[in-house]
């Protein structure tokens, strides 16, 4: 039971980071840097350095993960647009995915108590 929910968390922070690196790497590749997510917030985000760079897109990407979304950083331009879409359908389903996982171990450990209920009252019936 802990070995699903450790993958399941190893999976999270994979997904938070790949798409915080494809985020960055959009507006690194895009033609106008103005006209892009980290662009619009600060005016030479290539002479700040990857490591902020990489802090901007993550903490994006585990905003949208969450589905908290401040605002703060948002797509400008339509490769990003698309890119966000994409990902927040994305993240439909690896949530209906854990909360479907969160479930089943629920259920599980559910059964094993009423069965041990079930077996100390099974007594107490032919007692009375």
């Amino acid at each position: 039971m802990l070995s699903i929910s450790f993958g399941l968390s190893q999976v999270t922070l994979f997904v938070a980071h790949f798409a915080g690196c494809m985020f960055y790497w959009l507006a690194v590749q895009h033609k106008t840097p103005k006209n892009t997510w980290i662009g619009n917030k600060t005016q030479d985000f290539h002479e700040l350095g990857i490591g902020l760079g990489y802090t901007y897109s993550v903490y994006w990407s585990v905003e949208t993960l969450t589905t908290v979304g401040y605002g703060d950083f948002y797509a400008v331009n339509l490769t990003e647009k698309l890119f966000c879409i994409l990902y927040t359908l994305f993240n439909i389903g690896l949530s209906a995915y854990i909360i479907g996982n969160m479930a089943t171990l629920l259920v599980h450990s559910s059964v094993g108590t009423f069965a041990v209920v079930s077996v100390t009252r099974t007594p107490m019936a032919f007692n009375s």
